[in-house]
């Protein structure tokens, strides 16, 4: 990976989505953290960054009670992206990594508490897995350098 000079941009689809920015940096982190130099002038890689997908778990009781009581969940983030490497060669890549939450009406009021952090009710896996933990990158950074050693056992 230290030989790798790559370029992270958005692909045309997530240029008007709202989460553009957040998607390329989190790309850009996992990056450095495979030890890749960030390089938009003469890359060898362009990382195409595409739409993220996001999921709530939403239980039944939260549906019957209409929202009125907490309910943590596992929401989950699909991260995607196409390498694209200066000879033309392309390959896909994807990486699904699960968040806690917490969902209802009287999440916010509770939340308001003093004292109260959501990521003191979790437990330490869960806070390993927090959206922008260095677990998370760092698992995002080794999905991204295996699909470039899939891409250069290509060649």
């Amino acid at each position: 990976m230290a030989r790798e000079r790559v370029r992270v941009v958005a692909a045309p689809a997530v240029a008007a989505h709202t989460d553009a920015a957040g998607g390329t940096g989190e790309f850009s982190a996992a990056i450095r953290l495979a030890g890749a130099t960030l390089d938009e002038r003469t890359p060898s890689l362009t990382i195409e960054v595409q739409p993220p997908s996001h999921s709530l778990d939403e239980p039944m009781l939260l549906v019957l009670t209409l929202g009125l009581l907490p309910h943590r969940s596992r929401g989950w983030r699909r991260y995607e992206w196409r390498l694209v490497a200066v000879d033309g060669r392309q390959i896909s890549g994807d990486a699904e990594m699960t968040s806690p939450s917490w969902v209802g009406w009287l999440v916010g009021p509770i939340a308001l508490l003093p004292g109260w952090k959501l990521s003191a009710t979790w437990d330490k896996v869960s806070r390993e897995q927090e959206r922008h933990s260095t677990a998370r990158r760092e698992r995002l950074a080794l999905e991204l350098a295996r699909s470039i050693v899939r891409l250069r056992g290509a060649e």
